[in-house]
């Protein structure tokens, strides 16, 4: 990009990724975060948000929710689904295991992996769903669990902290940045680790609760207007007006 004034990125950890790869010198990397937008603090109670789930989508009761494409290997569902695995039949979860995304890159092995660990019955996949019922099926969840190998920002960790429900995530690329002191952060690669979060924040209410007021206090520091004061802020320092 020699004739670029300016490169925009969503995230410092993208930011060092164009540094190093595209030899992009940091002082022409502009970092904007991303938004979330206010439909995502729905002020609805978890048992709302659950019958709400519950006749739209035919969700189960109590469950562990994760918002993005079924694709291998970055989004790292095949680990989750052995952590989730180790977590029912070592250490007591009960709750159900709830993909929402659509199949994209080699979904077959993620659904394969459900197969092969006997979980047809605890884990379910919806499929795409429509942005409208987004903000309840976030809130209705009990933890929200991702735990991908790498993200440009990790978009829907953020929605999830704005429905007020805790999550964990991966210690790597941007989610940490993303996530601050107001979630847990695993390392992605290690099943048992995983495994050990989801059973250790589903029996500890009180944990739940406190990681929900600081996610959504966080959450409420990303927002779209922010983003795009920034934006023409870099618009203006290139001297591009309307």
């Amino acid at each position: 990009m020699p004739r670029a004034d300016r490169v925009v990125t969503i995230s410092e950890s993208s930011g060092r990724d164009i540094e190093e790869f595209l030899h992009i010198p940091e002082e022409r990397i502009d970092v904007i975060h991303l938004g979330v937008g206010d439909e995502y603090f729905a002020d609805v109670t978890k048992q709302v948000a659950r019958q709400y789930v519950a006749t739209r989508l035919h969700v189960p009761n109590r469950y562990i929710l994760y918002v993005g494409a079924i694709e291998h290997p970055n989004k790292n569902l095949v680990r989750l689904l052995q952590a989730y695995d180790q977590a029912r039949t070592a250490m007591g979860v009960t709750h159900d295991l709830v993909f929402a995304g659509p199949k994209r890159y080699r979904p077959e092995i993620v659904m394969a992996e459900i197969e092969r660990l006997g979980l047809q019955d605890c884990v379910h996949c919806l499929g795409y769903v429509p942005k409208e019922d987004l903000p309840y099926l976030y809130a209705g969840a009990d933890i929200f669990v991702y735990v991908s190998l790498w993200e440009g920002f990790g978009l829907p960790v953020l929605e999830a902290m704005a429905a007020g429900t805790p999550v964990i995530t991966s210690n790597t690329s941007s989610l940490p940045e993303v996530v601050g002191n107001a979630g847990i952060l695993v390392d992605p690669q290690n099943v048992p680790e995983i495994a050990a979060a989801v059973a250790t924040l589903l029996s500890d209410t009180e944990t739940q609760q406190a990681m929900a007021c600081a996610g959504l206090e966080r959450a409420r520091t990303f927002t779209w207007k922010r983003s795009a004061q920034r934006l023409l802020q870099v618009f203006e320092n290139v001297g591009v007006r309307k």
